[in-house]
């Protein structure tokens, strides 16, 4: 036998064992294919706006976009121009709640751990919200631990706050990038705050910009690559500094056919800056 023939039996068999034709239930018509949700599959968008409605309840809270939370008796309204946000209280993480393997299989119920930032005073708290039918919310929200703010995760808005960082300072270095790398970082001005330039623009915004107006808005900058974007580490804390945290951003950018192209940019601040751009 060939291996051609080999290889065509082989996909035969394949496509014969993974499209076995299951008979349909009463509520679904032959050939319908029904998606559910697993017991370990991510939150869903109604499951996470569940998640939200149940810890604001609990906390007294209100939810005011971005993972923010406010107090009722408040001026929850937003500062677009400044980054006042940042002393709310937030959500910094809200994922599915896994138990241990050994319990796996009598797992039923899906339940999400939030983690709920409160620069007030100083912590973190962690908490369990079932995500079963409604229920009272003395029963369907659990305090688990409580932790001290600097192991807190990065939030949206901080992440947010960062990109701004980082289009304040890269200015001085956009020219240099342009000609190495023929790309920029993706925000051209810092979108509130200090430094801010109405209608600044850069490699990147322009070249977005012209594929926007002959194809259509469908697109998302952060995957052309023309285009720097920053990806920050994990929090820490230093010897030098023992109080604040710190983060490494690296720079990247997505070039077909590879995943990431990496594009390491090492900033350092001071009278004598000097700039090292390794690939």
């Amino acid at each position: 036998m060939s291996p051609r023939v080999t290889v065509s039996l082989l996909l035969s068999l394949l496509l014969d064992a993974c499209c076995v034709k299951i008979s349909p239930t009463g509520s679904s018509p032959a050939g319908t294919v029904v998606n559910g949700i697993g017991p370990y599959d991510e939150l869903t968008t109604e499951e996470y706006k569940t998640v939200v409605e149940r810890i604001c309840k609990h906390l007294g809270l209100e939810h005011i976009g971005l993972g923010m939370l406010g107090y009722p008796h408040e001026n929850n309204t937003r500062d677009s121009e400044t980054w006042d946000d940042l002393r709310r209280p937030s959500l910094i993480r809200t994922a599915l709640e896994l138990p241990p393997k050994t319990q796996r299989r009598t797992f039923k119920e899906r339940v999400a751990r939030v983690s709920v930032h409160r620069p007030d005073y100083g912590l973190v708290d962690e908490y369990l919200v079932t995500l079963g039918p409604e229920m009272a919310v003395a029963g369907s929200v659990r305090w688990v631990r409580r932790l001290p703010q600097h192991k807190r995760p990065l939030s949206l808005l901080e992440v947010e706050a960062l990109d701004d960082f980082v289009a304040r300072h890269i200015a001085s270095l956009q020219l240099m990038i342009k000609y190495l790398y023929e790309t920029a970082f993706y925000r051209a001005t810092p979108s509130r705050g200090e430094g801010r330039i109405s209608g600044a623009q850069n490699i990147c915004t322009l070249r977005f910009q012209a594929i926007e107006e002959s194809v259509g808005g469908t697109e998302d900058p952060l995957s052309q690559p023309f285009c720097l974007f920053a990806m920050p580490t994990s929090p820490l804390r230093t010897a030098r500094d023992t109080v604040l945290r710190s983060v490494i951003l690296r720079f990247n950018r997505l070039v077909v056919p590879f995943n990431q192209h990496p594009t390491d940019i090492q900033m350092q601040v001071g009278p004598f800056a000097m700039c090292n751009i390794y690939d």
